[in-house]
């Protein structure tokens, strides 16, 4: 029998993870449905980028080392709490790196296609609700939710091919520590650039200081100083009728990590590459602004930002379009 204790546990809808007490040291553990999937994965990201050690797998158990920069020192804590250094180079160096063997591969074949193509009922959901059957007027110009919407279900829909490097598939800000540890292996492996790109900035622009914690607290239990604070990040839209008012405010770090993420994409990546990924960027960035959270149970002032946010994402044609977005952004 294994000496196996769990001391704190969390479940959410995607699973059940903690910390835990493994022949008398302490590890993070997460309990998974197919063991062998995720190790294989997780083994594959191992040999490209930093993960903490397997440690054991046993029933449906995976117990990894406790790294404590995962829990402490992620990019998160780095943007939301004071005297956090972080140079966001021992990330981009090891992209860098796995970049260099990037390929065209059908989006069927990618593992990140579970937060695209695999969640389109999420579309066929909202293009069935009153709510986003309307016109909306921003900056003197009309804006049809229910065409865009559309547009974006037959854009993420569509076979295609895209190009892909080996990735952990879910970049947020609390999957990635400040001294470039990974976690999270149930996506690893061959991603498609520009779903990568799409999940960075949405997390760091306005979810994952607002939406994520507010809609989705049982994660952020080992984060309860953001459960507290949430509010001073939301973006604030004024809406009149069918008359929308708003400018993103950033957060300085924020928007300086965005830039440096985004103008490292632009500056590497060969003009093919960089075409493939402008041809699809809106779509993937409308469509994670629009999932994984159920934007039909948000509050009525959040719908407004939602709403806001794909409209000012249904204009963006490249990664320079999205640079020059942020840049005139304010600041909080």
């Amino acid at each position: 029998m294994k000496d196996f204790k769990k001391t704190k546990k969390i479940e959410t809808n995607k699973g059940e993870f903690g910390f835990c007490k493994y022949n008398g040291n302490r590890y993070f553990y997460k309990k998974v449905d197919n063991t062998s999937i995720e190790i294989n994965r997780y083994k594959m990201l191992s040999n490209y980028y930093k993960v903490p050690k397997l440690i054991d797998y046993f029933d449906n158990t995976i117990i990894y080392e406790l790294n404590d920069s995962l829990v402490n020192y992620t990019i998160h804590e780095y943007l939301y709490k004071d005297n956090i250094y972080f140079d966001i180079n021992c990330i981009l160096k090891q992209y860098k790196n796995n970049l260099e063997s990037t390929y065209l591969i059908s989006e069927d074949k990618l593992i990140n296609k579970k937060f695209y193509c695999d969640r389109v009922y999420f579309l066929q959901k909202y293009l069935n609700n009153a709510i986003f059957n309307k016109v909306y007027i921003y900056n003197y110009k009309e804006f049809d939710i229910y065409k865009i919407i559309n547009d974006t279900f037959i854009k993420i829909s569509s076979d295609k091919e895209l190009y892909s490097f080996i990735t952990n598939g879910d970049p947020t800000d609390t999957n990635i520590s400040v001294d470039g540890y990974f976690s999270d292996y149930e996506c690893a492996g061959y991603n498609s650039i520009v779903g990568e790109i799409a999940i960075f900035v949405v997390s760091i622009l306005s979810h994952g200081s607002y939406f994520y914690p507010k809609y989705n607290k049982k994660v952020y239990i080992f984060r309860p100083y953001i459960l507290k604070e949430y509010n001073k990040y939301k973006i604030t839209i004024n809406r009149r009728n069918n008359k929308i008012d708003g400018k993103i405010r950033v957060p300085y770090k924020n928007k300086n990590l965005l830039l440096s993420y985004l103008e490292f994409y632009n500056d590497i990546l060969a003009n093919n590459i960089k075409d493939n990924v402008n041809k699809y960027l809106k779509y993937y960035l409308i469509m994670r602004v629009l999932t994984p959270i159920n934007v039909l149970d948000m509050d009525e002032s959040d719908i407004n930002t939602i709403v806001f946010l794909v409209i000012i994402f249904s204009e963006i044609n490249s990664i320079s379009e999205l640079i020059e977005l942020i840049k005139e952004s304010d600041l909080l």
